[in-house]
C-alpha cells in the first residue's frame, strides 16, 4: 500500500517540477493584461513549493520577477510579485513593489481587492514626463474585472468599483505643469473617496491642502470618459497661508462670500479638461 502511494507522490512531484510554469503564468498575466488594453512582460518565474503545516495541502506558489505593463507611454515596473493559487479558484498576490507594500486578492466572478501602503509613484511608474512623488496609502475594490465598457470611467478595465486613496508629501510636477504653472504642484496632504458606476465617477468627502490653500469636494460627479468627462458638483476653498502664491492663487478665483470659517463655496461644471467655477448659490 506504500509503494503505491510512494508512486502517486513522485509522480505528483515529477508533473509539478516538469510543468513549463514561466510559460503558462505568462501566458495567463499576457491574456488578462490584454482584455483591458495593457502589454505585459516578464523576465522570471520561480515555483515556490507550498509549507506543510497542520497536514493541510495547498497548490505552489510563484514568485514573478520583472512584470512590466505598459500602454502607450505609460508603464508600471513591478520588481518582483508573489502569486497564489487556491484550488477553488482566486489569486492571492503580494509585493513590495513602489517602495511600498501591496497586498490582494482576485476572487471568482472577478472581484478584485487591493491594499498597498507607503507607495511612491515615481519609484515604478514611468508617465511620459509627469512626476508623481510622494507616500500613497488606500485601498481598491473592483467588480466585473475584464467585463467594463468602453464608454464607462475604468474602460474595459472593470464594471464598477470603490477607491480610497490618501497621499502625504506629494507631489506632481512635468514639463505641462511646469510651463502652466511655472513649477510642479506640491500637496500637503490628499484624501479622496470615490465611487465609480457603468456611467459615472462620484466623488464624496475628498481633500487636499496644496499651495498653501484648502480644497475639498463635499459632493462631484464626472460623467463620461477620459478628457471628455463632464463635471457637475461643488468645490470649495480656503486660503491656509499668506504666502504669495498661496495669495496669487486665491485671487485667479471668481470672488464670492466667505462663511464663518472662511470657506468659499463654488459650483464646479465643464469637462474635465476644461473645468469651470461660478460662486456657489
Amino acid at each position: 500500500m506504500k509503494r503505491p502511494a510512494l508512486f502517486v507522490a513522485l509522480t505528483v512531484v515529477f508533473f509539478v517540477w516538469t510543468f513549463p510554469h514561466q510559460l503558462v503564468v505568462e501566458r495567463l498575466v499576457r491574456t488578462a493584461s490584454a482584455a483591458i488594453g495593457v502589454s505585459a512582460s516578464i523576465e522570471e518565474v520561480t515555483l515556490l513549493w507550498p509549507k506543510i503545516a497542520r497536514l493541510s495541502v495547498s497548490p505552489p506558489g510563484y514568485l514573478v520577477r520583472g512584470i512590466r505593463l505598459s500602454r502607450n507611454a505609460h508603464a508600471l515596473n513591478i520588481p518582483t510579485l508573489y502569486l497564489g493559487f487556491g484550488f477553488r479558484g482566486g489569486v492571492n498576490f503580494e509585493s513590495d513593489a513602489c517602495g511600498g507594500s501591496w497586498r490582494g486578492k482576485l476572487q471568482r466572478g472577478r472581484r478584485l481587492e487591493l491594499t498597498f501602503t507607503g507607495v511612491d509613484p515615481e519609484a515604478c511608474l514611468d508617465l511620459d514626463g509627469l512626476r508623481v512623488q510622494g507616500r500613497f496609502g488606500g485601498a481598491v475594490a473592483l467588480r466585473g474585472v475584464g467585463r467594463g465598457q468602453a464608454t464607462g470611467p475604468l474602460g474595459p478595465f472593470a464594471r464598477e468599483g470603490r477607491l480610497s486613496l490618501e497621499a502625504r508629501g506629494a507631489k506632481v510636477a512635468g514639463p505641462a505643469l511646469a510651463q502652466a504653472l511655472g513649477s510642479g504642484a506640491a500637496m500637503a496632504t490628499v484624501n479622496v473617496e470615490a465611487v465609480i458606476d457603468r456611467t459615472s465617477i462620484v466623488l464624496d468627502g475628498s481633500s487636499a491642502a496644496a499651495e498653501g490653500l484648502d480644497w475639498r469636494l463635499p459632493r462631484a460627479r464626472l460623467q463620461g470618459r477620459g478628457t471628455a468627462m463632464v463635471l457637475a458638483g461643488r468645490l470649495e476653498v480656503r486660503r491656509r497661508s499668506e504666502e504669495t502664491r498661496a495669495k496669487m492663487i486665491a485671487g485667479l478665483l471668481p470672488e464670492t462670500t466667505r462663511d464663518s470659517q472662511g470657506w468659499r463655496g463654488y459650483a464646479l461644471s465643464g469637462s474635465l479638461a476644461r473645468p469651470k467655477l461660478a460662486p456657489f448659490r
